[in-house]
């Protein structure tokens, strides 16, 4: 292997032994002495050392280290540690922020070093979104780009505005390693976005959104779904609105900042069965008015199967994007019904 590295997969992992395997025969098709990946296991219990133990034997390019942080539950602070220290295991000049169970597309990797000399602080890759088995597409094209499209400095809020939604999942974030050391990181450690922490720090100078699909997710299989209600209604919003350089328009494009206070976001998570009467008293009802608190704690009242549903009922002749991912999670997350299972089918969605 030569001693220059155009890019970095750095690979974040924790109790990961039945998918990480297939993530990194993805990645294995396609490497070469450009390429390396950095793997960094917060302490896993499940065999995952085992399984990558034989790439690093087979591919001289995989680099596998276990971080010392205490404990073996996924955490925020976990992924945001140990995605931290891949980046500054790695060489490269450019560090793909790779998740542990998805796969990347057939050329992906030569599709990112075409451009290593271009100069980008930052590629963001569109992806695409299939069910846990990858047997169903759900979304093949996500965000809907149709040619890639490049920001400046002077484009930056535009930038944040139309992606910024989509910076949430690492997958797509290939950056400058350079600029990612240079920039604050342990503020972010414990928020679970501490790549947005770092993409919106400041303004880049160069920002590519690549339109072709370089990744495939795997939907639903997040470890912190059964945090997805704290993350959503919380965590994501308090990040976003702490960035004093962006304006409150640009903000807001992103996300609302109290998405609790919108009745059908708590109607969703209701339906899918992480929004529940203890979330309600624990982090709602002080913060709402009478009225309001009052259709909250209904909502939370609801029989989960009924608002699945309802909800499902709602989606159903809806077309745009967003629809067709929220169909799946109706279906898939534990409260389906008949009805829900019926809709699901007259969306070509199984």
């Amino acid at each position: 292997m030569t001693s220059e590295i155009d890019l970095s997969i750095c690979i974040p992992t924790i109790n990961r032994a039945r998918f990480i395997g297939e993530t990194l025969d993805s990645i294995a098709r396609q490497i070469n002495d450009r390429v390396e990946v950095v793997i960094v296991d917060g302490a896993s219990t499940d065999g995952t050392r085992e399984v990558v133990d034989r790439y690093v034997t087979k591919y001289p390019q995989i680099r596998y280290a276990r971080s010392d942080k205490p404990g073996t539950a996924p955490s925020n602070q976990g992924f945001d540690r140990d995605c931290n220290q891949a980046v500054e295991l790695a060489r490269g000049t450019y560090c793909w922020l790779m998740t542990d169970d998805d796969l990347l597309v057939e050329g992906a990797i030569d599709e990112v070093l075409a451009r290593v000399d271009q100069g980008h602080d930052l590629m963001f890759a569109t992806v695409k979104v299939c069910s846990v088995d990858f047997a169903q597409t759900v979304e093949p094209r996500l965000p809907k780009l149709t040619h890639d499209r490049n920001y400046d400095r002077s484009g930056w809020t535009s930038f944040v505005a139309e992606f910024g939604q989509r910076l949430t999942f690492v997958g797509a974030v290939i950056i400058k390693r350079t600029l990612w050391k240079a920039r604050e990181r342990e503020r972010y450690f414990g928020t679970g976005f501490i790549h947005v922490g770092v993409i919106l720090g400041a303004p880049m100078n160069s920002v590519v959104a690549l339109a072709r699909p370089l990744v495939m997710i795997r939907l639903g299989n997040a470890l912190w779904t059964s945090r997805a209600f704290d993350i959503w209604m919380d965590h994501w919003p308090n990040l976003i609105w702490s960035f004093d350089d962006l304006s409150e328009a640009t903000k807001a494009a992103v996300t609302p900042r109290h998405p609790f206070k919108s009745l059908r976001h708590l109607l969703w998570y209701r339906a899918v069965g992480v929004y529940t009467m203890d979330k309600f008293s624990q982090r709602l009802s002080a913060q709402l008015g009478t009225l309001h608190r009052l259709m909250a704690w209904a909502i939370a009242s609801m029989p989960i199967a009924v608002t699945n549903a309802l909800y499902s009922a709602y989606l159903l002749p809806r077309r745009s994007r967003p629809f067709a991912l929220q169909m799946y999670a109706l279906l898939h997350c534990g409260h389906a019904g008949v009805l829900t299972r019926g809709f699901a089918r007259l969306r070509g969605i199984h």
